[in-house]
């Protein structure tokens, strides 16, 4: 192989753990699985215990290693068993090797929260919260001081300088804050 052939296989994003894959076109709402054209060298079920990582190209592997395009062989098999049980409410992988190789991670279906409501509407109401109390915050700072500067409210509110940037341009899009004068010099105004 090439040098010029490695350059081709890393514009697609091929890599030492990329290979033919099958997947269903839906993902079933409590199991994700996958079929992998590789070989487990010894057959049957593949656990920590049981795992023996094997390099089918070692040249190609050393390559992707050393350019930073793949992990530890075998790293990504110890990841799946030790944070499934953690997504997945105590969920067990699996890794079969029968006539093909078989992955399949329990998930944890999308309704399942203490309140009923799905993880989307939970994620959403959260990260509306949260912009709430942004807002209320750079709202209280400048009625506290109008003569306030950017970075001080990225002091204080913890937010980057796009993040207050964002902020400033919504609440003067809503009405809410207004500058009167020049950016140096001048001051805000809680309008609404």
């Amino acid at each position: 192989m090439t040098e010029q052939d490695v350059k081709k296989l890393l514009e697609i994003g091929e890599c030492i753990n990329i290979e033919f894959k099958e997947s269903k076109e839906s993902v079933n709402k409590d199991t994700y699985q996958t079929v992998c054209a590789f070989l487990n060298r010894i057959g049957g079920h593949i656990t920590p215990n049981t795992l023996i990582p094997y390099t089918k190209n070692p040249k190609i592997a050393r390559v992707f290693r050393e350019i930073g395009r793949a992990d530890e062989l075998g790293s990504g098999v110890k990841n799946i068993f030790k944070y499934t049980p953690i997504y997945s409410k105590g969920g067990v992988p699996q890794f079969i090797e029968k006539d093909i190789f078989r992955i399949i991670i329990p998930l944890v279906p999308e309704t399942e929260t203490r309140s009923g409501e799905t993880t989307r509407e939970t994620v959403e109401k959260t990260v509306e919260k949260t912009v709430e109390k942004t807002v209320e915050k750079i709202l209280s700072l400048i009625r506290e001081n109008p003569k306030i500067t950017m970075r001080e409210i990225e002091e204080s509110t913890g937010l980057s300088r796009r993040g207050v940037e964002w902020n400033i341009a919504k609440l003067k899009k809503e009405g809410k804050i207004r500058r009167v004068g020049p950016d140096k010099g001048g001051h805000w105004e809680v309008t609404g």
